[in-house]
């Protein structure tokens, strides 16, 4: 309304330009929750290993190791299909995401990924070829790879219920400080190659990213390890 006032020449300049937002300080628990959003290695084993513990829930567990591998979106995971998987070059290309949105039972609407960036394709490694292996020997549908024993889409308030169910089990229940959730998944992922050293730009490619603001922002979480490292080095430094 005050664009148009302007524009009009009911008044000169437009107020509201003046205006500066206050900055939103980062209290203590939101600092503890950003650090507490993601799942290092030695976590992910305990969950990992409870999780294929239960013949239940050996083929979700399966799906979540493959999340943590691979850093796939949780849409983008259950769109793939065997066409997308090149099993000589042991590599998968992102070409849909599943709609989440609109999930009905059974429906398989597939809409385009999330940005330009998201069209990729990325390794896999030799587990994630055993995973493929798994579903493949034991698969319920002849098009889509991660479905159910009943050869449905999986929605991702069933698969958030197993991940939170297994989570709390072995790393305690949920709290202000940490939420348990899907896309912690994609985050450890991303953590993992920051901590391995891989460069930026190859990571962006890799998850799909478009800008470096949220691979930065896992940057700003510095992992034990990478702490246990820093000291190491520091204690190692003469002169």
């Amino acid at each position: 309304m005050t664009l148009d006032t302007q524009k009009v020449g009911y008044i000169k300049s437009n107020p509201m330009l003046q205006v500066v937002l206050p900055k939103i300080r980062a209290t203590s628990d939101d600092v503890r929750r950003k650090q507490n959003g993601f799942l290092d290695r030695k976590e992910m084993r305990l969950i990992l290993n409870y999780g294929y513990s239960l013949s239940k829930y050996r083929r979700q567990t399966a799906l979540f190791e493959f999340m943590f591998l691979t850093g796939l979106r949780i849409g983008e995971l259950l769109a793939l299909k065997w066409e997308d998987i090149d099993f000589q070059k042991m590599s998968l290309t992102v070409n849909h995401t599943l709609n989440l949105h609109g999930y009905v039972a059974n429906a398989r609407q597939l809409l385009s990924p999330k940005t330009a960036h998201s069209y990729r394709t990325i390794s896999l490694n030799k587990r994630c070829m055993e995973i493929l292996e798994l579903f493949f020997n034991d698969s319920y549908d002849k098009e889509f790879i991660f479905v159910s024993e009943k050869g449905r889409i999986y929605g991702r308030d069933e698969l958030s219920t197993y991940f939170k169910r297994i989570c709390s089990k072995k790393l305690g229940s949920e709290g202000e400080e940490r939420r348990y959730h899907l896309h912690m998944l994609r985050h450890s992922h991303i953590s993992l190659l920051v901590e391995m050293n891989v460069p930026i730009k190859v990571i962006m490619e890799r998850v799909g990213h478009s800008n470096e603001k949220m691979i930065l922002q896992v940057y700003s979480h510095v992992t034990k390890n990478m702490r246990n490292d820093l000291n190491f080095k520091m204690n190692e430094l003469s002169f």
